[in-house]
C-alpha cells in the first residue's frame, strides 16, 4: 500500500487555512455594513439652517469651531463601533 503525497492532497489538506482567513474577512465586512445599516435607519434626521448676520466682521474660523462642535465625536471604543446593536 503506497500512500502519494502530491500537490493535490497537499491543497486540500490546507484549504481549510486559506478559506478561513478569506471567510472572516468576508463576514466582518457584512457585520459592520449590518450595524453602520442599524444606526443609520434608527437616526431622525433634521436639517438645520445657520443664518448669520449679513455685517459679519469676524474671520470664519468662528463658523469652523461652530460646525466642529455640532458635527460632535464618534463612538467611544471598538465595541461601541462594532458590535453593540
Amino acid at each position: 500500500m503506497e500512500t502519494s503525497f502530491g500537490i493535490n492532497t497537499f491543497l486540500s489538506q490546507i484549504g481549510i487555512f486559506i478559506a478561513l482567513p478569506i471567510l472572516a474577512a468576508i463576514a466582518w465586512n457584512l457585520w459592520v455594513t449590518y450595524i453602520n445599516t442599524l444606526y443609520l435607519s434608527s437616526i431622525e434626521w433634521i436639517i438645520l439652517e445657520i443664518k448669520p448676520p449679513k455685517e459679519v466682521f469676524k474671520s470664519p474660523e468662528t463658523m469652523e469651531l461652530v460646525f466642529n462642535s455640532i458635527y460632535g465625536g464618534g463612538a467611544g471604543n471598538w465595541y461601541e463601533k462594532y458590535w453593540k446593536v
